[in-house]
């Protein structure tokens, strides 16, 4: 695939686009994960936004403020993970 075919409309790719039976798998394998790994993957991304922003502009507070997001991003999902490994050994699948 080169890279003009990445940027083709969505409903070329039946998989990703209107496609329920895609979708009702993809939920079914996502719902064992912990809602804390996904918010916390997202807050260390956007940490690693901030601290890059802040490299290039040259501004140590917002390069700060990425790296502690990033810190709070790691730790929320090791938390995220130990709930999930605790439901693993248990055996619940209750989401708290």
């Amino acid at each position: 695939m080169d890279a003009a075919e990445l940027y083709q409309p969505l409903d070329r790719y039946p998989l990703i686009h209107n496609n329920k039976e895609h979708d009702v798998s993809h939920r079914e394998h996502n719902e064992g994960i912990d809602s804390d790994r996904t918010e916390g993957s997202m807050k260390k991304m956007g940490g690693d936004l901030k601290e890059g922003a802040g490299n290039l502009l040259g501004d140590e507070k917002l390069k700060r403020d990425g790296q502690g997001d990033q810190a709070d991003g790691k730790l929320q999902n090791a938390w995220g993970g130990v709930k999930d490994k605790a439901r693993e050994i248990t055996g619940s699948d209750h989401k708290d």
